[in-house]
């Protein structure tokens, strides 16, 4: 149903079929037009085409890879590189009199800065790269945009600050800061609180997009299976051994209700005995690792050599395949590394976090 130039990261992420067939090698276009990627709908009348900016663009054409930078189109947020409306034109296949702008994208300020394109045939023209775009929502990477390095390492060494001296405060202190900081992050317009819709908006966009230039609808593997639509899963995070000791608090009415749940584990900062393990995975529940120390540390670059294998050790004798980093301190780059089964230290969006985002 479709063909693609190149890998379309979003027919990947969705398990959507499609062939990749490269263009023949010296058969492509030369300069700026050589980064435009396309994804053709074979059945469709003509063979109607998605084309968009490849974001690997690199040095060699930096013109040609846009502005990097926050964006507003249609209902949601995006990030990303984006080509100009003066350079996109240069980049449309064919005549220019058949294309026209037909959905304004907007910067920050509310101007327009670029648009998605159609020409007379029903083809369209993305002026930014998709597969950036999710990851860029995916990775958090869009924290970094428009952020100087002065303030990032300020923030840094703040966050660092406040877990070295965080043992000795008293905790009426510690919340007290904590609601202090809550003030700061609420200032922060993205993501939004309590829900963030932009990627699923921009998922949502971009399959009505590829329906209409195909005339049917895009198969895809569903996200939920057996005709469900949500689920809800219960995690606790035992950061102490007062934690540790009040478990039955919770388990003793979630057994009653036939709930089960995943807890969290600080491997070296107290003791889990293997009976309490044990009676864990007797309820149906299982127990996880939050981390060794829970001392801000954990998720460190320069630290985390050194505490894996004390982690995957706790992981081995508590038969724990999945892993939440303390305060959920996370690093896009460094967590294929912790080498667990699932990752839960990634909210959908929360700016009151000690690293918010989502």
């Amino acid at each position: 149903m479709f063909e693609a130039s190149h890998p379309f990261a979003f027919f990947d992420y969705f398990r959507t079929p499609y062939e990749v067939r490269p263009p023949a090698q010296g058969s492509g276009p030369a300069g700026a037009a050589a980064f435009v990627r396309t994804l053709t709908a074979v059945t469709s009348p003509g063979g109607r085409s998605l084309m968009w900016i490849g974001a690997e663009t690199g040095p060699a054409a930096p013109s040609a890879a846009g502005q990097l930078g926050r964006y507003e189109l249609g209902t949601f947020t995006f990030f990303g590189h984006v080509v100009p409306d003066a350079a996109a034109r240069a980049m449309l296949p064919g005549s220019e009199q058949r294309w026209h702008q037909a959905e304004p994208i907007k910067a920050g300020d509310g101007g327009q800065v670029a648009s998605v394109w159609r020409d007379t045939d029903g083809n369209v023209f993305l002026p930014f790269d998709p597969g950036e775009v999710m990851r860029l929502f995916w990775s958090e990477g869009y924290r970094d945009i428009g952020r100087s390095a002065a303030r990032a390492f300020s923030h840094a060494a703040a966050l660092r600050g406040y877990y070295l001296v965080r043992p000795i405060l008293p905790r009426p202190v510690q919340l007290t800061m904590r609601r202090m900081f809550t003030r700061v992050q609420a200032a922060a317009s993205f993501p939004g609180w309590p829900i963030e819709d932009s990627l699923h908006d921009f998922y949502d966009w971009l399959f009505a997009t590829i329906a209409d230039l195909a005339g049917e609808p895009v198969p895809f593997l569903g996200l939920w299976p057996s005709g469900r639509s949500w689920a809800l899963v219960l995690t606790h995070d035992v950061e102490t051994d007062v934690g540790l000791r009040d478990m039955g608090l919770l388990r003793a009415p979630e057994r009653a209700r036939g709930y089960r749940s995943s807890w969290n584990f600080v491997g070296a900062r107290y003791r889990v005995d293997d009976e309490t393990v044990r009676s864990l995975r007797d309820d149906g529940c299982e127990a996880g690792v939050h981390g060794l120390l829970h001392d801000g540390r954990d998720l460190e670059e320069r630290f985390m050599d050194e505490r894996l294998p004390a982690m995957w050790e706790h992981a081995r004798r508590w038969n724990a395949v999945g892993f939440r980093s303390p305060a959920t301190h996370r690093g896009w780059e460094l967590m294929h590394r912790l080498g667990f089964d699932y990752d839960s230290s990634y909210s959908d969006t929360d700016p009151y976090e000690p690293q918010p985002g989502g």
